[in-house]
């Protein structure tokens, strides 16, 4: 039986193809996510919505139906990891604020700076909650086929060629081209996009 190498990576703060390319770089062939849901509450950019598999020459890698993680919709909530008593498990919505003072709370005193919630997802339609302790930067990535920003608390700084500065109360499209978040202070924002649209029309 040929020996194989097995290697462990955590999250990136790389976009998934740049991720990719430095795995093909280094050797490795295949990427298995063996987490129990596949995404991120501290890393968005790690959140997949297609299983990773073989990697290729050309386009995403995938696995067969079935080969990726457990599926398991709790709000990133991790097989047997109590989420905190401060961010319940929510069977209906609460306030807005009051979630983002939450998340707010745990980013100031996680090492990641950041905390994170999917709040909805209904078909290509998802929002997700950010909240960024000063001075954290969401790593450059790409953008979504369509989104937009609304910042609900502090301030952030978006990069993508040229600097954008939104403040609490203010909304603003995601730019088209690959982009960076910085927290110009404490800041919580509210991230809409639509993806999985390849050939949408206009």
């Amino acid at each position: 039986m040929a020996a194989h190498t097995v290697r462990t990576v955590g999250h990136p703060t790389r976009s998934a193809e740049e991720s990719v390319e430095l795995l093909r770089e280094s050797g490795v062939q295949e990427l298995a996510d063996i987490r129990t849901v596949p995404r991120s509450r501290t890393d968005p950019q790690s959140d997949l919505d297609e299983p990773p598999g073989t990697l290729g020459a050309a386009g995403r890698p995938r696995l067969p139906h079935g080969a990726g993680p457990a599926s398991r919709d709790a709000a990133g909530l991790r097989r047997g990891r109590r989420r905190p008593d401060h961010l319940p498990r929510r069977r209906t919505m609460q306030h807005l604020n009051e979630i983002a003072l939450q998340h707010l709370n745990e980013a100031r005193h996680n090492g990641h700076g950041r905390s994170t919630e999917r709040l909805l997802h209904q078909k290509v339609l998802r929002q997700t909650l950010l909240a960024m302790k000063e001075g954290t930067v969401l790593a450059e990535h790409n953008a979504p086929y369509a989104g937009s920003l609304q910042v609900l608390h502090g301030r952030i700084r978006v990069t993508s060629g040229e600097d954008l500065v939104l403040e609490a109360g203010q909304l603003h499209v995601i730019p088209e081209e690959r982009h960076s978040v910085e927290a110009l202070e404490d800041s919580v924002f509210l991230l809409t996009a639509v993806t999985g649209i390849e050939d949408a029309a206009e």
